[in-house]
């Protein structure tokens, strides 16, 4: 909500009922914050959404459980992620790194090392392009300059018509507790390209809430 509103995004707050029965062909994107318990339906509708030109933005554990918390064999959105899980989370996190490992335009202006989110879950990439890993693990706080790891932490892939961004971790969790900025422009790079805002503005702060009326 916050990442959202600061960077000036008009947005809907919508819950699990209206995903089941409502038409979502109204939204350009849809965020889904570790919505980890999702209805069969609901991911049904989702994958249906994303083939027909929607765009999602994930992150964690979402969709790996049903509707009544069972804990699902991988993602239940794992072709609209391109990624599948490999059913391990591994954290706390507590002085690790995220680095970019491609150019794209969601990596626009990100630092080469960004702080990783506490938790993270370990994946196998499918079809999905991967934009930044993990940092190899520091032992503390003035350790080394770290190197990547295998472990994905942010990927993009392009879903029939539509397109999912996914993070491999607690980013906006890890977001709500330390504010951290890079994760506040990377979150409106990933809108202004899977969604490009309707108007623009121009020298205004980013507590400025901004509604179309």
């Amino acid at each position: 909500y916050e990442m959202l509103l600061r960077n000036h995004t008009p947005f809907d707050v919508i819950d699990d009922v209206y995903l089941e029965k409502e038409g979502l062909q109204r939204y350009r994107l849809i965020v889904l914050p570790n919505t980890a318990c999702m209805s069969h339906q609901t991911a049904h509708r989702l994958k249906d959404y994303v083939r027909k030109g929607g765009n999602l933005i994930c992150t964690f554990e979402t969709s790996l459980y049903d509707g009544h918390g069972e804990k699902q064999q991988d993602f239940q959105l794992q072709e609209v992620y391109g990624v599948k899980s490999k059913d391990r989370v591994f954290g706390p996190m507590n002085h690790d790194y995220l680095t970019p490992v491609t150019t794209h335009p969601i990596l626009q202006d990100i630092a080469k090392w960004i702080p990783a989110p506490k938790y993270g879950i370990e994946t196998e990439l499918g079809e999905a392009i991967p934009l930044m890993l993990y940092s190899q693990r520091l032992t503390g706080r003035y350790d080394a300059a770290p190197s990547p790891s295998p472990d994905m932490a942010l990927a993009v892939n392009a879903y029939g018509a539509g397109k999912a961004v996914y993070f491999a971790g607690t980013f906006a969790d890890s977001y709500a507790a330390f504010h951290f900025n890079d994760y506040l422009r990377l979150t409106g790079n990933i809108i202004r390209e899977l969604a490009p805002p309707l108007i623009s503005l121009e020298n205004a702060p980013a507590s400025l809430e901004v509604t179309l009326r």
